[in-house]
Formats: C-alpha cells, structure tokens, sequence
C-alpha cells in the first residue's frame, strides 16, 4: 500500500509567533524515510510523471529500490547513480520516474534572496531558516521548502545504490548503500524541504533539514550530508493566501 501523507501548514495560534501573511505552501510526503529504511520496503510511493511537473515543482527522494537520488528542480527531473565500481556519480539521462519516498511542494513564486554568511553547517542553516521564516511571512514550526544557490566551500554528499544481491534492507545495510563524494568551492544549486517533527518521514530523526544539491551544469544530484558557506543565498517561498 502507498503511503501519502500531507502536511497543511497554518501557521500555530499559540501567539509565540509574529503575525503571518499567509500560509506556507503545502508539503506532500509519499511514503517515508521510515517504511524505506526501517521497514526495508523499497518499493515505489511516488510515480514522478503521475505529478503535475510544472517549472513552480520541486521534490527530492531516493528513486525505488534504491537505485540513485531523485531531485525535481523546477519541474525538471534529476537523476543521479553511481558508476560500477562506485567511484564516481553518474547522470542517468533516462530517467527513472518512481520513487521510494518522495517529498515536494508546489511553490507559485520565491520571495527575493536573503543573502545569508557564515553557514559552517546544516544545523546553522537550519537554524537561520528557523530564525528568518517568521520575517518573510511563513510558520517555521511547519514545514517550508528553500532554495539555496551560491559558492559551498565544502560539501559532503551521497548516492544510494542498492546491490541486487544482498541481505534484506534495514538501517545497517542501508548505510552501506551510501556512497559518498565530496567536493570544494562549487557552484551548486540546492532544494530542501526544513521542519521541525518530522523525523522519520523525510527527515533523520534529531534532524531538521532534508537537502539535494544540483550541479546545473552536469545534471549531477545527491542528497547533501555536510556542507558550509562563506556566503549564501536562501530562498523562501511567497506564502499562500
């Protein structure tokens, strides 16, 4: 059975936040990280080309049966495996369409850049989005997709790649599916999708942030581990009405 599980996100009335303009864009999960990891259920919940692909869609996720990353960037499919002797990412010009799990929203438009320093890692990002949600209208106790585009000055990522002759899948085997890459002083585009409990569902428990980079230039993508910046620019998207 396919899990589909949607986040509507209106903004808390426990008056601890400002006032709102709007909504946050609805976040759509299918499936999750726990029935893939956990359960070991690797089959496809999403089917990319059943969704409306759009430029205004983005979405990230392990494609089924853990054969690479899948990054929707504006309505366009990124597809990413690696190589036979797992050195090296390779481009999957023939796109896989299902995924294990996949989260995505629609975003109808993007605020204007917020020009943000001094990123050491995922958890200062996650932290400047919390802080910075507020002011630009959005709930930051539900979740929010971001864009970020700039220079990273170090960046660790990873591929998933499933072996088709291997023990049944658990968070053990899972983590040596990983393989990992890291590179410096690159010109990346990344989306994310940031909240605060979802752990499990898209998110690693005690985590906040689950990221894709894209390489517009290779159509390289990967699902971001560590990564810092000099200097940043992160997106929030146009609430909704």
């Amino acid at each position: 059975m396919l899990t589909h599980i949607l986040f509507w996100t209106g903004f808390s009335t426990l008056g601890i936040l400002p006032c709102l303009s709007g909504q946050n864009p609805l976040v759509v999960c299918e499936g999750s990280m726990q029935r893939t990891v956990k359960e070991g259920n690797m089959a496809s919940a999403c089917t990319l080309n059943q969704l409306p692909l759009s430029p205004n869609l983005y979405g990230l996720g392990p494609a089924d049966s853990l054969q690479g990353e899948i990054t929707l960037y504006g309505g366009k499919i990124y597809h990413t495996t690696v190589s036979a002797n797992h050195s090296k990412p390779v481009l999957m010009t023939k796109h896989h369409t299902m995924a294990a799990f996949f989260v995505h929203s629609e975003v109808a438009a993007w605020q204007k850049k917020r020009t943000v320093r001094s990123i050491r890692s995922l958890t200062d990002l996650a932290d400047s989005i919390a802080q910075w949600a507020p002011i630009y209208g959005l709930n930051p106790l539900q979740p929010i997709p971001f864009r970020v585009k700039g220079k990273v000055k170090k960046i660790r990522w990873h591929v998933l790649k499933k072996m088709p002759i291997q023990a049944p899948h658990n968070p053990e085997v899972h983590k040596t599916n990983k393989f990992f890459f890291e590179q410096a002083n690159r010109h990346l585009d990344f989306i994310g999708f940031f909240a605060v409990d979802k752990g499990g569902m898209y998110t690693h428990h005690g985590a906040r942030i689950h990221m894709h980079l894209v390489d517009r230039k290779t159509g390289i993508t990967g699902h971001v581990d560590e990564a810092s910046w000099e200097k940043m620019e992160l997106y929030f998207p146009v609430p909704i009405q």
